[in-house]
């Protein structure tokens, strides 16, 4: 079992409570806040920590994805995730699932 897949797991397995906890700490560490694809109109709105709530609304595009820095995000090492571009391609759990179905 892959450690991103081992951590989901254990996440169904705690409270809410817990859970709320250990995602306040993993987004301290958070970096999309300094990466070159983070604007004002994501600041504005308030997005971030898209690795695990999910890519931006209407704030940041594709064309951008070529200054991408979550494979330096310690979140991304913590988790054991796989994929990148999470603000415009979605959190890694629907990466690694629409993965999983492509096999």
């Amino acid at each position: 079992m892959e450690k991103f897949e081992e951590i989901m797991r254990n996440m169904q397995r705690i409270s809410p409570e817990e859970r709320e906890k250990i995602l306040e700490e993993e987004g301290r560490k958070c970096i999309c806040g300094e990466c070159p694809v983070y604007n004002a109109c994501a600041k504005n709105a308030h997005e971030g920590f898209f690795c695990a709530w999910g890519k931006s609304f209407v704030c940041i595009t594709s064309e951008e994805e070529e200054k991408c820095i979550c494979p330096d995000c310690p979140v991304m090492a913590d988790w054991g995730m796989k994929h990148i571009y999470h603000c415009t391609r979605g959190e890694e759990r629907a990466q690694w699932f629409d993965q999983q179905i492509r096999k």
